[in-house]
This record gives structure tokens, sequence and C-alpha cells, in this order.
């Protein structure tokens, strides 16, 4: 099929059986042409876990005193934060001695009364990742349901996404509030499962009449919008802002969340107008599974299942049973059913062809982007209509794309309001570790401007004072390691532009544009680091911490690797009998051997070509963990030649050292 054709049957609905674009009727856009609506997206799914303290108060007051209330009563306010779970209280005002009294209580509660909620909390008041994984655990396997969920957030972190997916989905299926919202999150946008906004639906809906969540009502209120029942999405919204008190407000500010508190008002606004010209007006907050997170707490929970997701294509949400649905949305939908789908106005644009010129730019970190078979779309401000054509056929363009060789990275910029134009960075999406750039650009809960991501990314007399368009890497031919190379393609973005056809013949003009062939090996992912565990086991880790190989070697090999680390500057092997009592002492914790100082004395001898032996072995170790990888030995390896110093270049700050008794500082 050619790709012309392949790319008109993508917009049916914007093209006649013959596969020619439509015209449709121009249409006057009122002052204000689009409404933005806000939802909770994925980074709630490790913003906070559950506890269950429904036992504390009865455990406290008990007769014979199971915790032991008197000894509690000497510190002022332990028994009231308990009652009401304060964590970051309890933490920050008890003793050392008052929270060892404490975790004994709660574990004698647990094991010895059958309360197994008890540690659940045990498991918050814990510092060590590894006793705070174990109590969830405990609570998960006696059938607490705050125990499942907190479980499975932790498995997360450890990046094992199906047991973590299969905990979590008990605890909400039990009724756990904050189970609830994760698994409507990830059948929404696709974090933990594929989408499926039938179950999406299902879990907000119980999250509302379980909980009267907040965060039920808000979601699965947009979702009412997205398919047209604005009715019920008003009803939705009012019900959200009145169960919205003080002390919530103050947390969704907190929490970056304060944008959804404008959805009421904006869908009444959206009901004044005329049915057919709602869905028109509609721009609903694009939330990206990878791009939400990056910005979870320790950056934890990748998607597992996201280009699955997006390539799934999902079915548009419409309930399967309307009782719940607002009688006037039924009725206009079907008074009104063709009106209801979105339309754009059509104006011809100044070319009969469209053209698509490119500017060469330099990105000021190249750590960013770097891939030729990713089109990154950027825009340095706002353009409402094209967003809400891409967001509203994502799924189809990343197909589109995908087929002449591009992932389709979609960063737009957002506006608050119509009257605001702070732009937001609306997502990002890259095979490589982002972080770089999102730590220049972003603090936690800090706004993301279009001011900073785009000076970051660009030197201000490169681009357009406004434009759209799309990045792509070409790399340099003779040496790929060079700095990257990038063309900004110009896009057009003019209200009233014929999108489907502009579509069409960009991605014609795309597939004329070849692509440089590459060593097949791959680069490593920005941030990762070498981490030597407590049994001095060495692993390359990703940003995450999750392993992309071990390297392994002979004792002996491994004890000269970890002096080199020692010594930043390093050493040359004849002057390696200075470091003898340091070396030695990497030896002896590595070895079960009673006599070392043989290999000792045999290796810092510079008349003995054993330490050169080492420094091979832990070449050829590297080699073989890294053979994936171009050009990353020469990182982690000792470099340097004989009779001069040998050293290892790897930053410091990216060595993990879990060891005790012995530290890796000289």
């Amino acid at each position: 099929m050619k790709i012309d054709k392949f790319i008109k049957n993508l917009f049916t609905n914007s093209s006649d059986k013959n596969g020619e674009i439509k015209s449709i009727p121009s249409l006057k856009m009122p002052d204000r042409p689009f409404v933005t609506f806000y939802r909770i997206g994925p980074e709630f799914i490790t913003d906070k876990y559950p506890v269950n303290n429904d036992f504390i108060k009865e455990a406290i007051l008990d007769v014979n005193g199971i915790i032991g209330p008197k000894y509690y009563e000497q510190f002022g306010g332990v028994l009231e934060h308990l009652d009401n779970y304060d964590n970051d209280w309890l933490i920050n005002n008890l003793s050392v001695d008052a929270m060892r009294q404490l975790k004994d209580d709660l574990l004698s509660l647990a094991n010895n009364h059958n309360i197994p909620e008890a540690y659940t909390i045990l498991g918050s008041l814990c510092d060590d990742f590894h006793q705070k994984l174990n109590y969830f655990k405990m609570a998960a396997e006696a059938d607490v349901k705050e125990g499942m969920v907190a479980y499975g957030q932790h498995l997360l972190m450890e990046s094992k996404f199906d047991k973590a997916t299969e905990w979590i989905t008990k605890g909400a299926d039990l009724g756990d509030e904050i189970g609830l919202m994760i698994m409507g999150i990830s059948y929404n946008f696709g974090t933990l499962t594929k989408i499926d906004y039938k179950r999406a639906a299902h879990y907000y809906s119980r999250l509302i009449k379980e909980h009267n969540n907040y965060f039920g009502y808000t979601n699965l209120g947009v979702m009412c919008v997205d398919a047209n029942y604005f009715h019920t999405a008003q009803r939705l919204f009012d019900k959200a802002v009145s169960v919205c008190d003080e002390e919530l407000r103050k947390n969704l500010k907190f929490r970056g969340y304060a944008d959804t508190l404008e959805d009421a008002e904006n869908c009444r606004q959206l009901l004044s107008l005329p049915v057919g010209k709602r869905r028109m007006r509609v721009s609903i907050q694009y939330i990206d599974p990878k791009l939400e997170g990056i910005f979870i707490i320790n950056n934890i929970v990748p998607p597992a299942f996201y280009d699955l997701a997006v390539e799934s294509n999902p079915e548009p949400w419409a309930p399967d049973d309307t009782t719940e649905i607002d009688p006037l949305d039924i009725e206009e939908h079907n008074l009104f059913s063709a009106s209801l789908q979105p339309s754009m106005p059509i104006i011809k644009y100044p070319h009969d062809d469209f053209i698509f010129p490119s500017i060469p730019v330099e990105i000021r970190n190249d750590n960013i982007f770097g891939n030729q078979h990713e089109l990154v779309f950027l825009e340095k401000n706002v353009h409402l209509e094209l967003n809400q054509y891409i967001q509203q056929r994502l799924p189809k363009l990343r197909a589109a794309f995908k087929r002449i060789g591009y992932q389709f990275t979609y960063l737009p910029s957002h506006t608050r309001s119509i009257n605001d134009f702070d732009d937001l960075v609306g997502t990002y999406l890259n095979t490589y570790d982002p972080k770089d750039f999102l730590i220049a650009t972003n603090t936690f809960h800090s706004k993301r401007d279009e001011y900073s991501y785009w000076n970051y990314l660009f030197s201000k007399e490169e681009l357009p004072d406004d434009c759209a368009g799309f990045l792509r890497h070409t790399p340099h031919i003779e040496d790929i390691d060079r700095r990257p190379f990038y063309d900004y393609i110009l896009f057009p973005y003019q209200p009233g532009t014929n999108w489907d056809k502009a579509f069409i013949c960009f991605i014609d003009y795309l597939a004329t544009l070849p692509f440089v062939k590459l060593n097949q090996k791959k680069r490593l992912p920005a941030g990762t680091a070498l981490l030597i565990d407590e049994s001095f086991n060495i692993f390359i880790v990703d940003g995450d911490g999750s392993p992309i190989s071990e390297v392994k070697m002979p004792v002996l090999s491994k004890a000269l690797y970890f002096l080199f680390l020692r010594h930043h500057n390093g050493f040359s092997i004849k002057c390696l009998y200075d470091h003898k009592d340091d070396l030695a002492a990497f030896y002896s914790k590595l070895s079960n051997r009673k006599d070392i100082s043989r290999s000792i004395n045999d290796i810092t001898d510079p008349t003995k070509n054993s330490a050169n032996e080492k420094i091979s072995r832990i070449r050829h170790a590297f080699e073989e963990a890294l053979n994936d990888y171009e050009n990353a030995v020469d990182y982690f390896a000792p470099i340097g030649r004989r009779g001069e110093i040998y050293s290892v270049k790897l930053d410091r700050s990216r060595v993990i050292w879990r060891p005790t008794g012995i530290s890796l500082l000289p």
C-alpha cells in the first residue's frame, strides 16, 4: 500500500469513499475557542501508599494495655497521631527509644494478637526499604487490602511490574481507596496495564460510590466530557467541588492538581453553547505515563505496558450501563448524534502543496535526544487547534509514523487558561533516560514553563519567535559519537489549516528522507552507574537502579579494581606496592583465604607481570558484560599504558557502594 493512501485511510472520518479529503464548511470560531479540562495522571500511582490504623484506638485502649497507653501519654500527641494517622509527625517527633518501643508494640500486635494491620504501620515507620517491603508483604499475605496495595507499590520500585500489578489489583478489588484510584488511572492511561476505558470507568465509579473520592469524580468527569456526556460531567465536577474541603484544596495545590478545580466552571461554560459546538471546543490535558513516571518521587514506576497501550488504539469510551448518565445527555445523543462528532473549520492554506522547511539546530544537552528514529513534536508557544487535532488522533498518528520508521514523541505546550499563556510542558516520551533534561527544567511540584524548557534546548536565535514543528536527529556519518545534528522541521500551525492534508503531506515527505546506517550496538542509557552490592558483586545498572548486566571477574582482579576506584587519579603498576595495605584489605574481605601474603606480594612486585594480567582480566570482564554496547568499556575499565598511570575515568558519583565494614573512600 502506498504511504499516502495508508495515511489517508487513517482519517476515515474526514475522507470520502475514494480517500479524498472532504471539505468541511467554514465555521466562525468564538473569542474563546478552547476550554481545557484537567485530570489526575500516573504520578498518583506512588504519590502515597495506604496504611490501616482502624485497630489503633481499640488496641491502645484495651483493658489489658496491649500497646500500653500509659507509656505514650508522656509523649504528647502520639496517641492522637496514631489514631488520625500521621506518619511524618511520628517520625519527626518520637525519640529513638519511643520509636523503638512503638515498633516493638506494633510487632507484638501483629504477631501475638493477630492484628496483621499493624504491619502496614510498621512498614510506614521503617527507613530500610527491604524491611518496609517485608512488613507490607506480611500484611498483604494476611489479606490486609492496604498491605496489598502498599506492597504492590513498593514492588514497582524493584521493577517487578507483573507481581506489583497483581497485588494492587487484589487490594483495589477488595475496596482499598488508593488501590481503586491506581487501577482506574492505569486502565485510563496504559501505565501498568493496557488501556481499557471501561475498566477505568469501573474503578472510578467504585471510588465514587465507596469513598466519595474527589479524584474519582474528576477523572470520570473528564471521561464523560471526552464522550460528549456534558451534563453528566457537570454533575460529577460539581460533586468533586462539594467534597473538596480546605485541607484537600491545600493538598491539591501542593501536589500540583489545583487545575482540576477549574473543570466544573469550564464544563458550565460549554453547556451554554449549542450541542454541536461543545465537543469541538474541548481540549483535554494530555498526560503521558512516561513523563509522569519521571516526576514520581524517586523516579519510579516506568510504564510496563505503555508502548503496547498506545499501539492498541483502544475504542472510545461509552458506558454499558446508562442509568448513571444524565437523561439530557441521552436525549442529545439521540437527537444530535452527527453533530456530536468534533469537527474543525477548514480554510485554504496559502500553499496548494504543503512545504516543510528545515532549520539546522544544535541541542545544548546531547543526552536528551539522539535516536534518528525518534521524531519529536515541539512548539514554542501553545497552538491549541493543532494540539487538539494531534491528541484526538494520537494512536493513529503514532501508527502512521511508526510505519515509516519513526517513534513519535509528543512534547506540546499547554495553556492553563485562555487568558494565561504560561505554557506547560505537556509530555515527554523517550527511549533514553531524560532525567538530565527534566532535572534542569523542573523541580518536584514546580511549574514546567515554556521559557525554561525551550531555552534549555535551543539558543534564542535559532528558531522563529513562534513556531511548531518536529525535531529530527541525523547522525554524523563519519563519526556517530560527535555532537548530534538536528533539523527542526517547521509545521503549519494557523487555526483553520486542513490538518488531515497537512499530516498526509508531512508523512509522505518524511518517507523520502533516508536514515543513516549505524553500528547496531546500543548506547548506554544516561545515568548508567556501577553498583557493588553487599556481597561485592558488581553490576552495571541504569538510572533507576535496574541491572543492565553483571561484571564477573576473579577475586584478586576484583580487589585490584576496587583499589582503582578508590584512587580517582590512578597509579602506575610500579607504584602499586605503595598501596599494598589497601589492596590486602580488599582482598581479605573478598576471599576466604587465611594467608593472602603470597598473592599480594606477587601482584605488587613490579618485576612480575601479575598486575598487568589482572588489568587485562578486568577489561575482559567489562567487555563481556558490555558486549552489546558501543564504546562503553573505557568508561569502566582501567585505561593506561605500560609503565604509565592506569586510572578508571568513571565519575565516582556514579559508583554505588553497599558493602559494610570497608569503605571505598581512601
